[in-house]
């Protein structure tokens, strides 16, 4: 079992890489994702309108025998992910159980509009009442 909280040092993750995939079959779910972790952790670390780097949350994971790592959520280029340094024993089983909470988490209410670079367009995606969307 255990603990997350969130952390604004972007610094703790600079080791960190692309360690799950966040299980999406929407975009709805993608929004999804955002909105979880505004749930559970408020405001990310970092957020941007550039739909190829959305956001990033820094979130430390303690067990019962206070052993930390620190993980990443975010939304990239290939989409949401959990990232951490897949050097540290015990790091992937810490990000399944975050994912297991995330699954478990309904969403809060958010908007946000992105820009995506490449092409120039514009879309707009949050979740109200449960409900999340994705739209040009």
């Amino acid at each position: 079992m255990y603990q997350f909280r969130s952390l604004q040092d972007r610094e703790l993750a600079s080791w960190t890489t692309k360690l799950l995939d966040y299980p999406f079959a929407t975009r709805e779910d993608i929004a999804g994702f955002r909105g979880k972790l505004i749930r559970l952790f408020g405001k990310p670390a970092f957020q941007s309108v550039n739909l190829g780097a959305a956001f990033e949350y820094v979130i430390e994971a303690r067990d019962e025998e206070r052993n930390v790592w620190i993980l990443t959520a975010y939304e990239g280029p290939a989409g949401p992910a959990l990232g951490g340094n897949q050097s540290n024993e015990g790091i992937l089983a810490a990000a399944r159980q975050l994912n297991q909470v995330l699954a478990l988490t309904s969403p809060a209410d958010y908007e946000e509009t992105l820009w995506d670079e490449e092409t120039g367009n514009k879309f707009i995606y949050g979740c109200k009442q449960g409900i999340c969307y994705f739209r040009r």
